[in-house]
Protein backbone atom coordinates (compact mmCIF):
# COMPACT_ATOMS: atom_id res chain seq x y z
CA UNK A 1 0.00 0.00 0.00
CA UNK A 2 1.33 3.59 -0.85
CA UNK A 3 0.39 5.95 1.45
CA UNK A 4 -0.73 9.41 -0.21
CA UNK A 5 -2.04 12.78 1.28
CA UNK A 6 -4.52 14.27 -1.33
CA UNK A 7 -5.86 18.05 -1.05
CA UNK A 8 -8.90 18.79 -2.42
CA UNK A 9 -9.17 21.75 -4.30
CA UNK A 10 -11.11 22.94 -1.65
CA UNK A 11 -9.04 22.71 1.38
CA UNK A 12 -6.52 24.14 -0.69
CA UNK A 13 -8.48 27.19 -1.65
CA UNK A 14 -9.66 27.41 1.98
CA UNK A 15 -6.01 27.23 3.20
CA UNK A 16 -4.71 29.93 0.82
CA UNK A 17 -7.95 32.41 2.03
CA UNK A 18 -6.78 31.96 5.65
CA UNK A 19 -3.24 32.35 5.24
CA UNK A 20 -4.46 35.65 2.95
CA UNK A 21 -6.31 37.09 5.66
CA UNK A 22 -3.59 35.93 8.62
CA UNK A 23 -2.41 38.49 10.67
CA UNK A 24 -0.48 36.22 13.19
CA UNK A 25 -0.43 32.16 13.91
CA UNK A 26 -2.91 32.07 16.76
CA UNK A 27 -6.95 31.83 17.64
CA UNK A 28 -6.51 35.32 18.24
CA UNK A 29 -7.04 35.96 14.30
CA UNK A 30 -9.84 33.01 13.44
CA UNK A 31 -12.23 33.44 10.48
CA UNK A 32 -15.12 32.55 10.60
CA UNK A 33 -17.06 29.40 8.76
CA UNK A 34 -19.25 31.80 7.09
CA UNK A 35 -16.72 34.63 5.58
CA UNK A 36 -14.56 31.74 4.29
CA UNK A 37 -17.70 29.89 2.95
CA UNK A 38 -19.26 32.98 1.10
CA UNK A 39 -15.63 34.29 0.31
CA UNK A 40 -15.18 30.88 -1.79
CA UNK A 41 -19.03 30.54 -3.16
CA UNK A 42 -18.90 27.32 -1.05
CA UNK A 43 -21.25 25.91 0.96
CA UNK A 44 -20.52 25.99 4.79
CA UNK A 45 -20.82 22.56 5.55
CA UNK A 46 -18.47 21.54 2.56
CA UNK A 47 -15.74 24.27 4.50
CA UNK A 48 -16.29 23.43 7.84
CA UNK A 49 -15.52 19.95 6.48
CA UNK A 50 -12.19 20.92 4.37
CA UNK A 51 -11.06 22.92 7.87
CA UNK A 52 -11.50 19.91 9.95
CA UNK A 53 -9.53 17.72 6.87
CA UNK A 54 -7.01 20.77 7.58
CA UNK A 55 -6.67 20.33 11.35
CA UNK A 56 -6.05 16.82 11.33
CA UNK A 57 -2.79 17.73 9.72
CA UNK A 58 -2.61 20.99 11.96
CA UNK A 59 -2.54 23.49 8.87
CA UNK A 60 -5.11 25.71 10.71
CA UNK A 61 -6.69 25.20 14.26
CA UNK A 62 -9.74 25.93 15.19
CA UNK A 63 -10.77 27.94 18.15
CA UNK A 64 -12.27 25.98 20.32
CA UNK A 65 -12.08 24.23 24.14
CA UNK A 66 -10.41 26.96 26.95
CA UNK A 67 -10.23 29.55 23.56
CA UNK A 68 -13.76 29.08 22.90
CA UNK A 69 -15.37 30.70 25.53
CA UNK A 70 -14.21 34.53 25.50
CA UNK A 71 -15.27 34.65 21.27
CA UNK A 72 -18.50 36.33 20.54
CA UNK A 73 -21.66 33.72 20.91
CA UNK A 74 -22.92 33.85 17.50
CA UNK A 75 -19.56 32.26 16.41
CA UNK A 76 -19.82 29.26 18.53
CA UNK A 77 -21.88 26.50 16.73
CA UNK A 78 -22.86 23.10 18.38
CA UNK A 79 -22.92 19.88 17.21
CA UNK A 80 -24.48 16.96 19.65
CA UNK A 81 -23.53 18.92 22.62
CA UNK A 82 -19.87 19.98 21.22
CA UNK A 83 -18.47 22.66 19.98
CA UNK A 84 -17.90 22.78 16.11
CA UNK A 85 -15.85 24.05 13.38
CA UNK A 86 -17.15 27.45 13.50
CA UNK A 87 -13.72 29.48 12.75
CA UNK A 88 -10.42 28.82 11.76
CA UNK A 89 -6.56 30.62 11.79
CA UNK A 90 -3.51 29.81 10.65
CA UNK A 91 -0.87 27.64 12.29
CA UNK A 92 2.58 28.18 12.03
CA UNK A 93 2.66 24.54 10.71
CA UNK A 94 0.64 25.74 8.10
CA UNK A 95 2.35 28.90 6.64
CA UNK A 96 5.55 26.64 6.96
CA UNK A 97 3.83 23.89 4.45
CA UNK A 98 2.69 26.98 2.36
CA UNK A 99 6.53 28.39 1.91
CA UNK A 100 7.66 24.69 1.34
CA UNK A 101 5.18 23.80 -1.75
CA UNK A 102 5.50 27.44 -3.12
CA UNK A 103 9.51 26.71 -3.04
CA UNK A 104 8.99 23.20 -4.83
CA UNK A 105 7.04 25.02 -7.24
CA UNK A 106 9.25 27.60 -8.21
CA UNK A 107 6.19 30.25 -7.31
CA UNK A 108 7.43 33.43 -5.23
CA UNK A 109 3.92 33.72 -3.17
CA UNK A 110 0.41 31.54 -4.19
CA UNK A 111 -2.41 33.40 -3.67
CA UNK A 112 -6.35 32.44 -3.92
CA UNK A 113 -6.29 34.93 -7.00
CA UNK A 114 -3.44 32.78 -8.74
CA UNK A 115 -4.75 29.51 -7.87
CA UNK A 116 -7.17 28.66 -10.74
CA UNK A 117 -3.73 29.37 -12.84
CA UNK A 118 -0.88 27.78 -11.20
CA UNK A 119 -2.97 24.53 -9.37
CA UNK A 120 -2.18 21.89 -12.23
CA UNK A 121 1.39 22.75 -11.36
CA UNK A 122 1.15 22.75 -7.80
CA UNK A 123 -1.47 20.06 -6.43
CA UNK A 124 1.13 17.61 -6.91
CA UNK A 125 3.63 19.08 -5.12
CA UNK A 126 0.92 20.17 -2.70
CA UNK A 127 0.36 16.83 -1.91
CA UNK A 128 3.80 14.88 -1.82
CA UNK A 129 4.33 17.98 0.96
CA UNK A 130 1.38 16.87 2.55
CA UNK A 131 2.35 12.83 2.26
CA UNK A 132 5.83 13.45 3.61
CA UNK A 133 3.75 15.58 6.70
CA UNK A 134 2.05 12.58 7.29
CA UNK A 135 4.64 10.13 6.71
CA UNK A 136 6.80 12.00 9.82
CA UNK A 137 3.62 12.36 12.18
CA UNK A 138 3.08 8.56 11.78
CA UNK A 139 7.44 8.10 12.37
CA UNK A 140 7.05 9.93 15.04
CA UNK A 141 4.16 8.24 17.14
CA UNK A 142 5.88 4.97 16.31
CA UNK A 143 9.32 5.86 17.35
CA UNK A 144 7.63 7.63 20.87
CA UNK A 145 5.59 4.11 21.60
CA UNK A 146 9.04 2.59 21.06
CA UNK A 147 11.10 4.73 22.59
Amino acid sequence: MKLEAKLSDLEMRVLLLVRERAAVYSDADFIPISEIATALGANQADVRRAASFLGGFELVGSPRGRGASRLRADYVTTVKGKLNYFGVYLTAVGENYLRTVEAESGFAHITLQAWEQVKGTVMSIAQTALTEIVKATIAAGVQGKLG
